[in-house]
């Protein structure tokens, strides 16, 4: 008798176990992924010019950086701010508006250059 009273409490106390461990996975799995590094090399490739700002943020999430400036675009695809000219000297020169969000992990930043129509331009990623 005594010994089956054991025997269940050691079932009682492993199932226990079992359900607290299952619970904690469940709790900490949103945080898991929320801090799941997105700023990745791998990430970086599926950047791909005319994508649009959802589809990036979607990959990315939400960028640490957001601004809206005049630049240009040469053939190569880099993009070229230039802070000395005035906004009618920069149109004057084919300077058009942009805009330019930056993710940050602790291994790599990616800039990605959005066009009037919200498309990706251009993009560059800093190495892991």
């Amino acid at each position: 008798m005594k010994r089956e009273r054991l025997q269940s409490n050691d079932a009682f106390r492993w199932c226990t176990a079992g359900i607290a461990v299952f619970l904690v996975v469940i709790l900490l799995f949103p945080l898991f992924i929320a801090f799941w590094p997105r700023v990745t090399a791998a990430n970086y490739e599926r950047i791909a010019v005319s994508m649009t700002m959802e589809e990036v943020q979607g990959i990315l999430g939400e960028p640490e950086f957001d601004t809206s400036e005049f630049g240009i675009l040469d053939k190569t695809g880099a993009y070229v701010t230039n802070n000395l000219l005035s906004d009618q000297e920069k149109i004057d020169n084919g300077y058009q508006r942009y805009r330019r969000l930056q993710w940050t992990s602790y291994r790599r930043t990616i800039v990605v250059v959005f066009d009037s129509r919200g498309q990706v331009a251009t993009k560059y990623g800093g190495e892991d």
